[in-house]
């Protein structure tokens, strides 16, 4: 039986005082996720917080209760933790709510610090550089689909991951995306590969084996206008492309090779009826909602040894429209920043071997 917080919102008038936008008075929790963060608007009273009531939807049959605290005050940033106990009362899930004053977002991404995730310690995450509040170190994560290869793969190391940290950087740490197989399991179930892939945004892990595009949802709010997306990497193609019934067939590249794909997407984040919009795999480059992209145009092979040399890249947005600045002021518009080691990796087509190591990369506000 399960014991997990599915959803939580803000009720009342406490919703309309403490956010920008009403969406972001509510939270879908990700079932590996524990720890749930609300963004405030500038300005709100800490004082505010202490009145604030929490509407929890949990797992079936599951009950709630403060793990240590005697009431769920909010107030001067402070974490309030809760127990959820599952229908039967044989499993327990601990996790933490906060609210915090909404982050800016980067501008400078460099990967320095993987941390192992904390409830198995089974592969790495990075930190979201910008996200990070000053006084407990607490923000979001970069996404990955490390979780859904963990399903196939339960015995690999965290270096035998698609999505993993190398020493093999330009200064500290970088990132190393491989497109790799995912043994029997994800074969029987139609999935063969698993490129290595890094954006900003969450990874469901319960929409993984069902729906994989609608498994990566991407984006987090911002307030300044970005210019350009910025960054170095090292590139090797894999040595046979396969599609997603594994037959060799000629790639993207025009050599008939792996290519990978780099890019970065804003939109505004809610709907003609002001719900809460988060893109994903399957509409991210293509959504009404889309207002600007920079794709990464070409790559050059540089090999992926420690003595190959760096490339670079600098690709402008190119805007579709102006942004509204009242609803920038207000985090109307979301982000999106994402790598893949293949460009088709969405449809489980890719080289098995296909290498991409990112480092240093920005964003021009």
């Amino acid at each position: 039986m399960e014991a997990d917080i599915e959803h939580v919102s803000v009720q009342g008038v406490a919703a309309v005082r403490l956010f920008d936008n009403l969406s972001d008075a509510e939270r879908n929790v990700l079932s590996q996720d524990t720890a749930i963060v609300f963004h405030l608007a500038d300005g709100v009273e800490e004082a505010t917080l202490d009145s604030v009531k929490l509407d929890f939807r949990l797992s079936q049959g599951a009950h709630l209760a403060l793990a240590t605290e005697k009431d769920a005050k909010f107030s001067a940033q402070r974490v309030v933790r809760y127990v959820v106990t599952s229908e039967d009362g044989r499993h327990q899930r601990y996790y933490t709510v906060q609210f915090l004053p909404a982050p800016d977002l980067g501008p400078v991404f460099s990967f320095d610090n993987p941390q192992l995730e904390a409830s198995h310690h089974q592969y790495y995450v990075w930190p979201l550089e910008g996200t990070q509040n000053s006084k407990n170190g607490l923000g979001d994560f970069w996404g990955t689909g490390n979780a859904g290869f963990a399903l196939s793969n339960s015995l690999a190391k965290p270096h035998e991951y698609p999505t993993t940290s190398t020493d093999d950087a330009r200064s500290g740490m970088a990132v190393k995306l491989t497109t790799m197989s995912t043994g029997y399991l994800g074969q029987l179930v139609g999935k063969p590969i698993a490129a290595g892939n890094l954006f900003v945004g969450t990874f469901n892990l319960q929409k993984a084996l069902v729906d994989a595009l609608a498994a990566t949802q991407f984006g987090r709010p911002i307030r300044r206008k970005p210019l350009r997306f910025k960054g170095y990497y090292k590139w090797q193609p894999g040595a046979q492309y396969l599609n997603k019934s594994q037959k060799v067939v000629p790639g993207p590249s025009t050599d008939g090779s792996d290519l990978p794909q780099v890019y970065a997407v804003i939109y505004r984040n809610t709907d003609g009826e002001g719900k809460a919009l988060v893109l994903d795999g399957s509409n991210v480059l293509t959504h009404t909602q889309v207002v600007a992209v920079a794709m990464v145009p070409n790559f050059v092979v540089t090999g992926v040894e420690k003595t190959s040399r760096w490339a670079s890249f600098d690709v402008p947005f190119d805007y579709k429209t102006e942004l509204s600045i009242p609803l920038l002021s207000k985090r109307g518009y979301s982000l999106a920043l994402v790598f893949s080691s293949s460009k088709n990796g969405a449809q489980f087509e890719g080289a098995l071997g296909s290498t991409l190591i990112i480092d240093d990369c920005s964003i021009d506000y």
